[in-house]
């Protein structure tokens, strides 16, 4: 892959109640998960793994994980749970806490998923990013070999009788940097819905690592938390404790991988990643149930939901090839026709030539591994007035004065009676 030059990222503070997001941008984040999976976080030195002194006056340090790596923090974090959705080829997905709906706008995009819940507490937030989840046109467009359901939530991810709309319905749920904004009595409230209520085939969390806080440049010092919102933040050793404590209570269940990301040189094993995570599966054969009456749900409330209908290509594979040929080539034909038009001596073409080896260049053509003899026999099948199929390519007559033609290779135009 070529290198990749990553911007500068704007440090952003995490102390001050004024910055309640979570500190990312929608954008940058789409951005960066572009990038190559391979790409490593900023690292600190290793004389910087010790702890230092503070200067109880000095400004508070860059938002953690913003200033410090690249690709940020959160960014890292969300390919991280990309990675694991795809792996299990999970196909529902319920993200609590799902804030300015960042991870949701990224998982509906993922290939076999065919439902996507979000759940938060804060409606303003959800009513003001709620187009994030909208399906952009092209997206109707596409094939779906089932239905696509998108469906935001405002309520309490902690109440079970809330998460009822969901029991049984999704395969996976997230929790990303969600429980440390939770009051410590309520986590495991949160347990008792993910899992007693939910019941999803795989849980992913994740959370701020507090012995890694210390490596973070002019760090306050241990009582101090990344975040004003944060109600606490879990050692390595308290964050185990905890896994081992919903095992216990929920034997079905058994965390298969811990885990987390941002690491610094030299500090991987003496401070651990600077959020980690674990994710929780269920251990005997998970099934779907059937789908809840959501109208009877009266303690979350439905902010949005779209529909993506199935849609499936009926077409003959001689059909596509056809098709996709004679889209191409009358591109091809208007592009040329134009061009002929504006340039000296200003010609208005009866017919535009097209070879097979030009369209047997293009991916549409190229997936489907053919050759030439198959797509001239296709498009033998449909020949008529607009083009005649030749040896080694197409000609194109009337080539069309603007880009009007259809997803099946036709055109339409004015000159065409």
């Amino acid at each position: 892959m070529p290198d990749t030059h990553i911007k500068p990222r704007r440090p952003k503070s995490y102390f001050n109640p004024e910055h309640v997001s979570d500190n990312s941008e929608v954008d940058t984040d789409v951005e960066d998960l572009q990038l190559d999976a391979n790409s490593s976080p900023v690292s600190l030195t290793s004389s910087e793994c010790s702890s230092q002194e503070s200067d109880p006056a000095s400004e508070p340090p860059s938002e953690a994980g913003e200033a410090l790596f690249s690709p940020s923090l959160n960014t890292q974090r969300h390919q991280m749970v990309l990675e694991i959705l795809s792996r299990e080829l999970v196909k529902s997905v319920l993200d609590t806490g799902c804030n300015s709906l960042k991870f949701v706008s990224l998982v509906k995009n993922m290939t076999g998923v065919n439902l996507v819940i979000g759940v938060d507490l804060d409606k303003d937030i959800l009513e003001e990013y709620k187009f994030l989840a909208t399906p952009t046109a092209s997206r109707w467009l596409d094939e779906r070999p089932e239905d696509f359901v998108l469906e935001i939530w405002h309520g309490d991810v902690t109440d079970g009788a809330g998460a009822e709309v969901t029991r049984g319905r999704v395969e996976a749920v997230t929790s990303i940097e969600l429980i440390e904004h939770l009051e410590p009595d309520m986590v495991e409230s949160l347990t008792r819905t993910v899992l007693g209520v939910v019941r999803p085939r795989l849980w992913v969390v994740t959370t701020p690592n507090r012995d890694y806080n210390e490596l973070f440049p002019d760090w306050p010092g241990p009582e101090q938390r990344r975040h004003w919102d944060h109600r606490f933040e879990w050692s390595r050793a308290e964050f185990q404790a905890w896994v081992e404590k919903v095992e216990h209570d929920f034997p079905e269940y058994s965390s298969t991988q811990m885990g987390g990301v941002g690491f610094t040189e030299g500090c991987r094993e003496s401070h651990g990643p600077a959020s980690q995570s674990v994710v929780f599966r269920f251990n005997g054969n998970w099934e779907p149930s059937l789908v809840p009456d959501v109208s009877q749900c009266c303690t979350w409330s439905k902010v949005a939901s779209f529909c993506l209908p199935k849609r499936v290509d009926t077409r003959s594979r001689r059909e596509i090839l056809s098709h996709e040929a004679l889209f191409h080539a009358n591109a091809m034909a208007w592009e040329t026709g134009q061009k002929a038009l504006t340039t000296e001596p200003y010609e208005e073409l009866d017919s535009v030539f097209v070879s097979f080896e030009r369209l047997l260049k293009f991916d549409f053509v190229k997936k489907f591994e053919t050759n030439i003899d198959e797509i001239k026999d296709a498009l033998k099948t449909c020949e008529h007035f607009n083009f005649h199929v030749l040896e080694d390519g197409i000609q194109i007559y009337n080539p069309p004065e603007s880009d009007t033609y259809d997803e099946d290779g036709d055109y339409y135009s004015d000159n065409v009676d």
